[in-house]
Parts: C-alpha cells; structure tokens; sequence
C-alpha cells in the first residue's frame, strides 16, 4: 500500500503536505474527469471539503463517495478520512 509522502520516504503527520499529496494524487485516484469537477480543499475533523464545479456535479459525486472514501484511505490513510461534503 502507497503511503502519503511528500519528499521523502516517512510518512508525514503535517496536515498542510497530507493535503498537497492528495491534491497531487487526486487524478489517479478518482480519474482525470472527475478531477476536471471536483478539486480536494481542505481536511476537517475527517472530513474532506470538494469542491465541485456545480451542484449537478456534487449530487454525482455524491454516488461516488463509497468509492472515493475507500480509495483516499488506500492512498492517504493519514489523512484520516470518513465523511466527503461537497460546495459548489
């Protein structure tokens, strides 16, 4: 399993690189569409802010979440997610 590092080969337990990894590998974990409509924000009390490039695209998404939840704590498990909220 791939773990969150940025620059090196330790995993890191700063939030602001946690964040930046995932943005980086945002397109290889959702798929480069979906990356074009939704973008990872920020990290919350475990939960991870989309934002989306309409409310069509978060009510989609929305479908996804199961997946994606999985996928980030495949890729990211520091980053501690459990709940996606979507804005538009």
């Amino acid at each position: 399993m791939e773990q969150c590092v940025i620059g090196g080969d330790l995993p890191t337990k700063n939030p602001v690189l946690n964040i930046i990894d995932l943005v980086q590998k945002w397109p290889d974990i959702v798929g480069d569409l979906v990356a074009e409509k939704a973008f990872p924000c920020r990290v919350k009390n475990g939960t991870l802010i989309l934002q989306t490039v309409s409310t069509v695209w978060a009510n989609e998404l929305q479908l996804l979440v199961p997946r994606l939840l999985d996928e980030i704590e495949e890729q990211c498990p520091q980053l501690n997610v459990n709940k996606i909220r979507f804005v538009a």
